[in-house]
């Protein structure tokens, strides 16, 4: 199989396919990056972080930061800034619409997922944008209702800073 990293044996992993593999990483890490930066972004944007495997993207990430083949600031830095952008976009969507973001797919599909994360947001407050960032099923909706309740926009932004950090 030749997918731009040599000749790879997709039905089982050795130190063959993973050196290929690592090399090709050695060469290219801006598309390593750049995947680490869309798996952060979509990972914290609003309805798309629920289906979206960013966890296992950032993982994979981490262990070819190990090896020695990426660096780790610019990992971390690139990961930070797709959280940081995701969360923004779900903020913005969410000060767009307001209470209308009830009505749309796919919150007027299963409308509890929407109101337990307002529900967790009115009792945490800014905190919940900080506590979200561990708890995967509200990671991506809690930035869209704190725009869609009013959290100021410049409270928003430092919060999101700090959690992002």
């Amino acid at each position: 199989m030749r997918a731009g990293f040599g000749t790879l044996n997709p039905t089982r992993v050795n130190t063959d396919n993973l050196s290929v593999l690592f090399a090709w990483v050695f060469q290219h890490p801006i598309w390593v990056y750049a995947a680490v930066f869309f798996a952060a972004l979509t990972e914290s944007l609003a309805v798309v972080g629920l289906i979206v495997p960013g966890t296992l993207i950032i993982f994979c990430a981490g262990a070819i930061v190990a090896n020695g083949s990426l660096d780790l600031w610019a990992t971390l830095a690139w990961a930070a800034t797709g959280a940081f952008a995701g969360a923004a976009a779900s903020y913005v969507l969410g000060r767009h619409y307001r209470a209308e973001l009830r009505n749309r797919w796919p919150f007027s599909r299963d409308p509890k997922v929407l109101a337990r994360s307002a529900v967790f947001f009115q009792r945490h407050g800014g905190m919940s944008i900080v506590l979200g960032r561990f708890i995967g099923p509200i990671r991506p909706i809690i930035p869209a209702v704190a725009g869609m309740l009013g959290m100021p926009p410049v409270r928003f932004y430092a919060v999101n800073v700090v959690s992002t950090l």
